[in-house]
């Protein structure tokens, strides 16, 4: 995959997305990726060809190979032999059946959040489910 001008249009608020991960893509400082940059990584991932224009205008000092590197970390599946500029892509490993189940919810939060609140975050998942599901290729 390289960036082609319709991209451009398309995803040019993409680096903006990768804000919550700054501390992950910084290089040698990089921290484990957090929760919040899973989260606005997927949104990026909707249009997968953003992530690519996203790590090829990142500011200096960002890691193009940590960008790319994202998903994995964040246990998403990306389509196979996918690449950015000649660099692969890395996708998640495991099967999806290993992922997190909505049944591994059930301690999340933990006591002292009330239902509801544990109500909106099951909802989330199921919604941040629907979207990478959206991202698998069709078998």
């Amino acid at each position: 995959m390289t960036v082609e001008a319709g991209v451009i249009e398309r995803c040019n608020g993409a680096v903006v997305e990768l804000v919550p991960c700054e501390d992950s893509i910084n290089g040698k400082n990089a921290i484990p990726v957090t929760h919040g940059c899973c989260m606005a990584l997927s949104e990026l991932l909707l249009s997968p060809e953003c992530l690519c224009y996203a790590a090829t205008t990142a500011p200096q000092g960002f890691d193009m190979k940590q960008i790319l590197g994202l998903p994995a970390a964040c246990k998403y599946h990306v389509k196979s032999h996918q690449t950015c500029e000649g660099i692969p892509i890395p996708s998640y490993s495991k099967p999806p059946s290993e992922d997190l189940a909505l049944s591994d919810l059930e301690d999340v939060p933990p006591e002292g959040f009330s239902d509801e609140i544990r109500e909106e975050i099951k909802k989330e998942f199921l919604a941040h489910q629907a979207r990478m599901d959206s991202l698998k290729p069709i078998a």
